[in-house]
């Protein structure tokens, strides 16, 4: 046998790359003389051949379709289930509430200065489920600037001043007064709050017996009082104004931008949110009024929006600049608590 596999050895060696009966040369009858070594070498031979035809025809066939897995419960969600968006016909619309202001302060070393916008327009879009999909926004008219930090007189002439500071003098032309009369704050997002609903906001008694305290003085309303030339058309006439039945307070951090004067600055603004409701707070029952207040006050430089000292006609006064620093505070302080009430419904 140990001869045989020599003899096999030497033949595949002397032979190989030749005729495909290779086992019939006179290489092969030298190594295997007898007719039974010659059989023995063509049936080794003829069984790699079979081997390797059936490991070539196993390649090349077709392998069999894969059959559907047939998908049984539990089902699974649709894709816009799991990221769910703001439902346009549950967010409640809100217009800011008659005779709001925003106040403003500048304050040096030995000047104060203060002030107020007595003119807002806005608007809230409240998601209350989902308070981060709320949309918001301000109009102020820095035409109505008021300064009141000086007697009745001087706060005349400082107001005027005020306006003409602001680019709005009145020796301006009207078209170009108009393109910048109104100041707009826009709401960019809110990256951060302390409550995901409305209802899960937390209670606020103390700032409900502050109210309650203060109506006692003043629950009287005149019955024909004229109406306010100011008042937004878009919001519900005024009525006895009722205390709340709950107050639910949530704090945020938002990102809003600022356009004054035809520039336009994205800053974050700490805000809290407080909703009054006429009864206890529970899911899908809305706020009767919004409001949204200040924590703290915000500080805008005067630089930024290309606020300085102005005549009548918009051009600078190169010798008032120094004033800046010295009996004007180069960034502003800026205070607002602004009440939402819902949107006058329009008739059909």
């Amino acid at each position: 046998m140990r001869r045989h596999v020599e003899n096999t050895q030497s033949c595949r060696k002397t032979a190989r790359g030749a005729h495909p009966n290779w086992y019939t040369s006179e290489a092969v009858q030298r190594a295997y003389p007898t007719p039974f070594g010659r059989a023995l070498v063509r049936q080794t031979f003829a069984a790699r051949w079979w081997r390797l035809l059936l490991l070539f025809s196993g390649s090349v066939g077709c392998d069999p379709e894969p059959q559907p897995v047939e998908r049984t419960e539990p089902w699974r969600a649709p894709a816009a289930a799991s990221a769910p968006g703001p439902d346009l016909a549950k967010t409640l619309q809100y217009t800011l509430a008659p005779k709001q202001a925003i106040t403003f302060s500048l304050k040096t070393q030995t000047t104060l200065i203060t002030g107020v916008f007595p003119i807002v327009r806005g608007t809230l879009d409240l998601d209350p489920v989902h308070l981060k999909n709320s949309e918001a926004s301000l109009r102020i008219d820095l035409g109505a600037v008021r300064i009141t930090s000086g007697s009745e007189d001087e706060n005349r002439g400082y107001s005027v001043s005020a306006q003409n500071w602001l680019n709005l003098g009145a020796s301006i032309p009207e078209a170009s007064r108009d393109t910048r009369r109104w100041a707009t704050l826009l709401l960019e997002e809110v990256p951060e709050i302390d409550a995901g609903s409305a209802h899960e906001a937390r209670v606020d008694r103390k700032r409900l017996e502050q109210l309650k305290a203060a109506s006692e003085p003043t629950s009287t309303t005149a019955a024909g009082a004229d109406a306010d030339p100011n008042a937004d058309p878009d919001v519900a006439p005024a009525e006895t104004r009722s205390l709340p039945g709950e107050i639910r307070v949530a704090r945020a951090r938002v990102r809003g931008s600022l356009e004054l004067n035809n520039r336009r600055v994205t800053q974050p603004y700490s805000v809290s949110i407080e909703f009054h409701y006429p009864a206890k707070a529970t899911p899908g029952f809305p706020p009767d009024r919004v409001v949204v207040a200040s924590r703290g006050s915000y500080k805008i430089a005067l630089e930024q929006y290309q606020i300085a000292p102005r005549n009548a006609a918009g051009m600078l006064i190169s010798s008032d600049l120094k004033l800046l620093g010295e009996e004007v505070a180069r960034s502003a302080q800026v205070t607002f608590a602004l009440e939402f009430v819902p949107s006058a419904r329009k008739p059909l």
